[in-house]
């Protein structure tokens, strides 16, 4: 069995559904006296103008927005330059052994080209007596004082050795 509906009950719901609400809006001050207190029209208010300024102050917001993401953007950029430079330069600054370096060799440069004069003044401190001591080499062992020369004699190069004697 099918069950039909009328011909007009579309047509005719709107007004059924409207004169439903209007009986429950006839009835509520009597089941509700508190709820029908309450006015219906004006509950919530719109500040005068909102809609009309609304596209204008979202528009300088998003812009600000746009600014400051620019500005962060170029701050970290910046600041990654930064940090790298500072990392390549700690990295390949050098300067400090090559100076120790320099002078290294300007030392070993001036002994070899002032052999004589720096043998004689080391000998005449060597021999001079120390208060208390007899010698400068009195508290090292003769096995040391022969590694100590041959090292010195080992980092010296035959050029620099033979250049020395020819002073």
């Amino acid at each position: 069995m099918s069950k039909k509906l009328p011909d007009d009950y579309f047509r005719d719901l709107p007004g059924r559904i409207q004169s439903r609400i209007e009986a429950i809006d006839d009835n509520m001050a009597e089941n509700a006296p508190l709820l029908a207190s309450i006015s219906k029209s004006g509950m919530y208010r719109v500040p005068e103008f909102y809609f009309t300024e609304l596209a204008g102050r979202l528009s300088h917001q998003a812009q600000r927005t746009r600014n400051l993401k620019i500005y962060f953007r170029r701050v970290m950029v910046a600041a990654s330059v930064l940090l790298i430079a500072g990392y390549f330069y700690t990295q390949n600054q050098s300067y400090p052994r090559e100076q120790k370096m320099l002078a290294e060799s300007e030392i070993l440069d001036y002994y070899i080209n002032h052999a004589d004069e720096l043998d004689a003044e080391l000998l005449s401190i060597i021999n001079e007596p120390q208060a208390g001591n007899s010698s400068l080499f009195e508290n090292f062992e003769e096995e040391e004082l022969e590694d100590y020369l041959n090292t010195v004699i080992d980092d010296l190069s035959l050029q620099d050795i033979l250049s020395s004697e020819e002073l």
